[in-house]
């Protein structure tokens, strides 16, 4: 069982949906996978909860928030200081789509858009490290980012660990 408790910076650590339809999105995936959903009872999470399976958080869900925005899993790539991967970003040329945010005490999020279009959120965690159970049956095994312009993708989202693009990066940009 690949259980985890920790992640590197620049190494792939959570999903969440973002749905139309939470309901019907805890009932699919409970159906297909065996995921329970545990919701937040603060009103203040807006909706948001996280999957858990054999006991163990694998993903997150939640409504949409934006106008106009199609249901999406979203992807959180690790980092020490979310800050500072917004400021790499930006000088890469890519966007800040949701500057950084502390969620509670559960950790900082922010969302960016590389120069090809593309979007990818990175986390820093605090009490939540991320998911709990990965490349099990179950959890979540893969995250590729398919675009016409790897290059534009590569000089925004350069994993929040490293100074400058690798030859191989650690997840796929």
């Amino acid at each position: 069982m690949s259980v985890r408790s920790s992640y590197e910076a620049g190494v792939p650590c959570w999903v969440d949906l973002s749905s139309p339809d939470v309901q019907a999105s805890v009932t699919f995936y409970g159906e297909i996978f065996g995921w329970r959903a545990e919701m937040a009872d603060d009103p203040a999470a807006g909706g948001y909860g996280q999957f858990v399976h054999n006991g163990k958080k694998v993903a997150g869900v939640g409504p949409i928030m934006g106008e106009g925005m199609p249901p999406v899993w979203n992807v959180y790539v690790a980092t020490d200081d979310a800050a500072a991967t917004a400021d790499r970003v930006k000088n890469a040329g890519g966007s800040v789509v949701v500057e950084p945010m502390r969620i509670f005490d559960e950790g900082t999020m922010a969302v960016f858009q590389g120069g090809d279009g593309s979007f990818f959120s990175v986390w820093q965690a605090g009490n939540h490290r991320g998911a709990e159970l990965v490349n099990e049956p179950g959890s979540f095994c893969w995250n590729e980012l398919v675009t016409r312009d790897p290059q534009a993708a590569a000089r925004a989202s350069t994993p929040p660990s490293s100074a400058g693009p690798p030859s191989r990066p650690r997840w796929t940009a």
